[in-house]
């Protein structure tokens, strides 16, 4: 049997690695202090010290550079959350098999309703491809992050399936069901740009959406309340600790 041993870069490509890397840290903090508006290949240069033209070398535009972002947020939002559901699930108690379908989905929505405050620059960047309106990001680009968020929405399937098949929800078209979770978690995590209060107990609200859509399909409403309940305390419990992007 023959394996393949991956070595990590040395001389010159572990210096440009090291350099691109640069570049992507200073990307994400222009965008953080000053919006999308004020990153471009000139300010980013500029705050490196560089050429524009070596701006270039490394991304080949505003769009791509931005998309990266984006994808690497999405992968980091998602490790965070398979670090995070295994640990508020645990935190849950004995559940039976119904219960930990039910879990699944309640730790879920949990997790979308701490990370724009645990993660906020994370969070900030992926809901970039439904804010910006394709103005930073080209089609051609926003395929690589199409893909990566097509994770979550994967995810959400596989819960859905799992509380189906555990009897918590009634049989229909999973697929539809996923897109319906989704732009309700999307819909509820748009407010999230609007000043602090603006909307009251916008994590209360998330989660009664939640309820009220899972008990449209079937879910029993004292135990769905009572899973997101224990999920909001396990999550209390075990705080979302992940490091700042940049």
């Amino acid at each position: 049997m023959t394996q393949t041993l991956t070595t990590a870069p040395t001389g010159r490509a572990a210096n440009r690695q090291r350099k691109r890397q640069e570049y992507i840290d200073t990307a994400i903090r222009i965008v953080l202090n000053g919006g999308l508006e004020a990153l471009t290949m000139q300010a980013l240069a500029r705050e490196m010290g560089a050429a524009v033209g070596t701006a270039y070398t490394y991304f080949a535009s505003k769009s791509a550079l931005v998309a990266e972002l984006q994808v690497l947020a999405i992968g980091r939002l998602t490790s965070t959350y398979a670090d995070a559901a295994p640990r508020w699930q645990g935190e849950m108690g004995r559940l039976d098999a119904k219960g930990k379908a039910e879990a699944g989905l309640t730790t879920f929505v949990e997790f979308v309703v701490r990370a724009p405050g645990s993660l906020r620059d994370d969070f900030f960047l992926q809901l970039l491809l439904l804010t910006d309106g394709g103005r930073s990001i080209l089609p051609e680009d926003q395929a690589t992050v199409l893909e990566a968020a097509g994770q979550w929405a994967t995810l959400v399937r596989e819960l859905i399936d799992e509380a189906v098949e555990a009897g918590v929800l009634n049989k229909v078209d999973a697929d539809r069901r996923a897109a319906k979770f989704v732009a309700m978690l999307n819909g509820a995590s748009l407010f999230t740009n609007l000043p602090d209060g603006a909307i009251p107990d916008l994590p209360g609200l998330t989660r009664s959406l939640m309820i009220d859509l899972l008990c449209a399909w079937g879910a029993d409403r004292k135990r769905i309340t009572r899973s997101a309940s224990k999920a909001e305390a396990a999550a209390d419990q075990l705080e979302l600790a992940a490091p700042a992007l940049a």
